[in-house]
């Protein structure tokens, strides 16, 4: 096994990382953690004698100023975190996470890696699409191929069918950060993504935050506090989000959970009841269940006709996930497959056939709508070039011609929005600029007569580039240029995600 030659197929989720391989034989395996355990908090707690990372992260953190966890959130922004005399962006926080996995894969399986397939979600961004490969190199990869959890998923629930050929199922993927309910169709060892809905900025932690609200108030009125004294108690308000935790796993199974919580010296009893937490989350799961229509909608697939929908990521254990389905859609089989390791073990599949001599084919599609800012009937607006739920690759060009004679630039605003195909112009309120550049015009420019194509394009893998061309002269537009390290930068953080113990 340690001369063999490896796939190795990485989960960098949210709150928990796991890793799977495949050998020679294309036979998948979970790999352990250091610890002997098979998920590994992403987690990181920066000491002076090192970065510790995932559970002994959590078990060693007493204070905030040194712990760092959830950035995966961050990644494709420009946010950072000062720690002692170091400032640490999402992607280099993520790449100490990464290289932590590298490290104990090989110390698991004596192979050292090279490349790898690491999922990202459905909703990334493509700043934060660019920023998960940049993250990758800086823990040591040469190469890395992204593929969206939720497609990893399928292919691990696909790849394990035996004698069906043809198959049309959703993914229903909920994890501690993010959401994406993908619609796929089998069809022997081809993969098609139908289409895919999600966010980014919804998933297991927000059941959480509602969990915390119910305990808090419990323990205000018990102990008689007033909101300013868990405001000012941070220990209070840490050790009520780490309760939390452990209430919400105990209500995927039971209907009420007893718990005592320290407060002000004394110890405070309460029960918290399946009924309330799910009245106080039912707009959560209220978003859920309309996202998972809106793919089918998309995909153009009738919810008698959906035969499966697969259950994955820890979140999805909770007990109203099951039963909501359920009821919104009757005619399917709601079913879980290996929910915490359905996407690394996909992952490692599709790093077989990337990287080695496997044999499925995967078509993943556009997570979102992209446009610029231009001129329509002497007003400005955004119009829409490419359109979310599109078969990767893609690409399409549309034309542009100058305001005025001898006009030097062009100012270039790229956005991007949830607009359905056939929307052709979009607000900015319903909209996110990605990028500016400003392109110089080369030659000679005639008013309304110049033309000026600009293509957009996007990759296997999600990320998108622009090409705009004028007179022969072809220039590119950087999409992730805030946050895409340069070469100096890449040495840089390299040295900074150094030194794990």
């Amino acid at each position: 096994m340690k001369k063999e030659k490896l796939h190795l197929g990485i989960d960098l989720g949210t709150v928990n990382t796991s890793y799977s391989y495949t050998d020679k034989a294309g036979t998948v395996t979970v790999g352990k953690f250091s610890d002997g355990e098979t998920l590994m908090p992403s987690a990181i707690r920066f000491t002076n004698r090192g970065k510790i990372v995932g559970r002994k992260a959590f078990a060693e953190d007493r204070g905030t100023g040194n712990f760092a966890a959830n950035f995966k959130r961050q990644m494709g922004t420009e946010i950072s975190r000062k720690v002692f005399d170091s400032v640490y962006s999402p992607t280099e926080m993520s790449a100490i996470v990464i290289r932590k996995t590298l490290l104990d894969f090989t110390e698991a399986t004596g192979a050292v890696p090279r490349n790898a397939v690491i999922s990202v979600p459905g909703d990334y961004s493509t700043p934060a699409r660019m920023a998960t490969k940049d993250a990758a190199r800086v823990a040591g990869l040469d190469s890395v191929t992204l593929i969206n959890e939720s497609t990893a998923a399928a292919l691990s629930y696909g790849t394990s069918l035996r004698g069906a050929d043809k198959r049309l199922f959703m993914v229903f993927d909920l994890g501690g950060g993010t959401f994406d309910a993908t619609v796929v169709s089998k069809d022997g060892s081809k993969f098609r993504v139908l289409s895919n809905e999600g966010s980014n900025n919804i998933g297991g932690k927000d059941w959480d935050l509602e969990m915390a609200g119910i305990i808090q108030k419990k323990a205000m009125d018990s102990a008689g506090l007033t909101l300013r004294d868990v405001e000012k108690d941070f220990e209070l308000r840490r050790r009520i989000l780490a309760e939390a935790r452990v209430q919400k796993e105990i209500l995927s199974s039971e209907k009420r959970s007893i718990s005592v919580l320290p407060v002000k010296g004394r110890e405070i009893t309460f029960t918290v009841w399946r009924e309330e937490f799910e009245v106080a989350t039912k707009p959560l799961m209220d978003k859920l269940v309309s996202m998972a229509n809106s793919a089918l909608k998309c995909a153009g697939v009738a919810r008698d006709d959906l035969e499966t929908i697969m259950l994955v990521g820890g979140d999805s254990l909770m007990a109203q996930i099951l039963r909501n389905l359920d009821d919104a859609f009757p005619s399917a089989d709601v079913e879980y497959h290996d929910p915490m390791h359905a996407v690394s073990k996909g992952s490692a599949v599709y790093a077989d056939s990337v990287y080695g001599n496997g044999d499925v084919e995967v078509t993943q599609v556009l997570n979102k709508s992209f446009g610029l800012v231009a001129g329509l009937d002497g007003m400005e607006s955004i119009c829409n070039v490419l359109f979310r739920n599109r078969p990767l690759p893609v690409e399409r060009t549309i034309m542009c011609r100058p305001k005025r004679d001898d006009q030097e630039k062009i100012d270039l605003l790229i956005y991007e929005s949830m607009s359905n195909a056939g929307s052709h112009e979009a607000t900015q309120e319903e909209s996110y600029m990605v990028s500016e550049c400003t392109v110089p015009l080369q030659g000679r420019i005639s008013r309304g007569k110049t033309k000026i194509p600009v293509t957009f394009g996007a990759e296997a893998d999600g990320i998108v580039t622009l090409r705009m061309e004028c007179n022969d002269a072809v220039t590119y537009c950087p999409m992730g240029a805030s946050v895409e390290l340069t070469p100096e930068e890449m040495a840089e953080a390299k040295m900074k995600v150094m030194n794990i113990v």
